[in-house]
């Protein structure tokens, strides 16, 4: 695989890290905001998505570091 093919990959991932963190803000704000149940469930769930998006990308960027 060229180099340029493994910067465009890192790109991407990087760029769906950012994402996530973004995800993480406006969970974090939502659920300061509302207060009812059905809104913590749905602000829970793009908490839980951001981190594991995060997750998986760190992965695959430890991976292409080796």
């Amino acid at each position: 695989m060229s180099d340029k093919h493994v910067h465009l990959k890192n790109k991407y991932i990087s760029k769906a890290v950012e994402l996530a963190d973004k995800l993480l803000d406006v969970s974090a704000m939502g659920t300061k905001e509302v207060g009812d149940d059905s809104s913590m469930i749905f602000f829970g769930t793009i908490r839980d998505c951001a981190f594991k998006i995060k997750k998986l990308a760190n992965e695959l960027l430890e991976k292409r570091e080796k």
